[in-house]
């Protein structure tokens, strides 16, 4: 029984370590996991010297760009969802490819995901379930189009013909059509809107038009486009409205063209358009076909990563209906937080607190939301970091992070000044340190900061920032600039920061925009000291990806890798998985390094 026993204990150690291998080898999720730590697992390490570069472009793009981290499989394959730029046929749109990360080229498979996303950036990290990876697209999506132009459903002052469904707008005046019924329906409050209308197209650019929404008595609720140019020789008019959030309800539409002395001109149709977001779930062990049929959808922008954890997603909307979702697979079914603000980048992370569970996010209104697990869609708190501590934290474009030390940290924004790094406990009270602060006689810079924190095994907290730097002494030394600071969790509360990457203070501030992420593997046998090996990229013309690393004394460039495309803005960060880093750029260019 005794040897049966030891037996049994080594199998289970070996099924263990199995296990663990293999989850080493993947990084699913936007920073690694669903406490989005950014921590690369100890083995197999990535590369901590000069790296061997794969670069390429990936394929069927008409412009666009990689804005989103890639996530990798226990196969060593790397997905990506990318913009893949203007749309023709099965060309373009928002795509995604599988890539082997130990031979690059060819692609295992590249779909079209989304064909109205038409040059539309895509934000949103992917997550892997298994062998199902759920994507989020944002295209577009249709908020209303007019029905035909008749005397039944269209009252105003230009021509309306019922023979041809046409409305026509005398030339050397100023009239208007607007529909008979509130036909124009929002189920949540509205803030970006396409409006296009079809037009025989007018000979100069003299002729301007407006777009209003009205209520039942046609008073005006909100002008979408307000005396814009109708630019002769186009046939249609295009014009895109980004204001206050219109709220819920049914209204009507109203459009008013002001034409030349000489010209009338000849409406046909008018619509409006939305941002519309759609849920993928694809099987990657089969190629997918182009233009899959969501599982979900809805108004908005799908700005921030998909968060897994156990049964669920969860998932942030910008515009649209300004809400976050949580999504059950095993049912399945969607459920909706209508929170009324925007998020953006504010991926969402798992927190128990008093033996319950919650998911906790914040929103670009510097708002930090707890909602409950159980009841997602009707029980939550909210807290505000700067509450107490005079501060105004400005947008939350972070997603919130598990440490693994008792505490969770985030950055925000900042609202003209500097951004901030928080840390808490439990959502109540908060600590802060501040970016950095430039400043000398001529010379200024204010930072803000966008990325999410990482927390290295050696117990420093490590964040991007960038800025606008402006030299009225030399002013060639202008422009965007960036750094990597390093905050020791053991002095947090002080305020500790150290430089990273980028200068301190100084009159010529070097550094590149950093916009992305850091991620962090820890080499805890390296003599005499450990090291914090520190990746991360740049959003600028010379952009690539860096690695830094620090002993807990002095930081020092690694390695400075990729950037060989024409467009080398890097927005996102790294993802790792098998040994390798793998980002991508402006120029549709995937770099796969090891």
């Amino acid at each position: 029984m005794k040897s049966r026993k030891g037996l049994l204990t080594l199998l289970a150690l070996v099924l263990v370590f199995s296990l663990t291998v293999t989850a080493y080898a993947a990084w699913p999720s936007f920073q690694n996991d669903a406490d989005n730590n950014g921590v690369i697992p100890v083995s197999p390490a990535p590369p901590t010297a000069s790296p061997t570069v794969a670069a390429n472009q990936l394929a069927n793009n008409y412009g666009g760009g990689i804005d989103a981290p890639s996530v990798i499989d226990d196969n060593c394959i790397a997905y990506t969802l990318y913009n893949g730029g203007y749309v023709f046929g099965t060309a373009g749109g928002a795509r995604l490819q599988a890539t082997t990360l130990s031979s690059p080229t060819p692609a295992v498979w590249n779909v079209q995901l989304d064909a109205t996303a038409d040059n539309v950036p895509q934000l949103s990290t992917p997550v892997l379930v298994g062998t199902d990876l759920y994507a989020l697209t944002t295209g577009s999506t249709s908020l209303y189009g007019s029905s035909a132009f008749d005397t039944t459903n269209w009252t105003g002052t230009a021509t309306i013909n019922n023979m041809n469904n046409t409305a026509t707008f005398p030339a050397n005046s100023t009239t208007n059509i607007r529909s008979v019924a509130t036909d124009v329906t929002f189920i949540a409050p509205t803030t970006n809107i396409t409006t296009e209308f079809t037009l025989t197209p007018a000979v100069n650019d003299a002729a301007t038009y407006t777009i209003e929404l009205l209520d039942s008595g046609n008073s005006v609720i909100a002008t979408l486009v307000s005396g814009a140019t109708l630019y002769g020789g186009y046939s249609t008019a295009l014009n895109y409205y980004s204001g206050a959030a219109i709220p819920a309800g049914s209204y009507k539409i109203k459009l008013t063209i002001t034409t030349d002395g000489t010209n009338p001109i000849e409406v046909t149709d008018i619509s409006l358009y939305g941002s519309g977001w759609s849920l993928y779930c694809i099987d990657t062990t089969t190629t997918p076909a182009n233009n899959p049929s969501p599982i979900a959808t809805g108004v908005g922008a799908a700005n921030t990563p998909i968060t897994h954890c156990g049964d669920y997603l969860y998932f942030g909307i910008y515009g649209g209906v300004r809400s976050y979702y949580q999504y059950d697979i095993s049912t399945p079914a969607l459920n909706q937080f209508a929170a009324s603000e925007d998020f953006y980048w504010a991926g969402a992370t798992t927190v128990t607190l008093d033996e319950t569970n919650y998911v906790v996010f914040g929103s670009d209104s510097g708002t930090v939301y707890l909602r409950n697990v159980a009841s997602f869609a009707s029980t939550g708190t909210t807290s505000s970091p700067g509450a107490g501590l005079s501060i105004t934290p400005g947008a939350i474009r972070s997603t919130i992070v598990n440490g693994g030390d008792g505490y969770y940290y985030f950055t925000s924004a900042g609202t003209g000044t500097n951004g901030y790094v928080w840390r808490t406990a439990d959502f109540s009270t908060y600590a802060v340190v501040q970016t950095p602060s430039f400043s000398t006689v001529n010379d200024t810079l204010t930072t803000t900061t966008t990325s999410t924190p990482v927390r290295s095994g050696l117990g420093y907290v490590y964040v991007g920032y960038s800025g606008d730097y402006t030299d009225f002494v030399t002013p060639a030394n202008s422009g965007p600039v960036g750094g990597v600071i390093g905050v020791p969790t053991a002095s947090f509360s002080t305020g500790n920061r150290f430089q990273v990457y980028g200068t301190a203070v100084t009159t010529n501030v070097t550094g590149n925009p950093v916009q992305s992420s850091p991620i962090v593997w820890t080499d805890e046998e390296a003599d005499p000291n450990p090291l914090d090996y520190i990746y991360f990229t740049t959003n600028s013309a010379n952009g690539e990806g860096y690695c830094y690393s620090y002993d807990g004394s002095t930081p020092a460039q690694v390695w400075a890798a990729g950037g060989t495309s024409g467009n080398r803005y890097a927005l996102q960060g790294f993802a790792s998985g098998c040994g390798y880093l793998v980002y991508g750029d402006d120029d549709v260019y995937l770099y796969v390094m090891n």
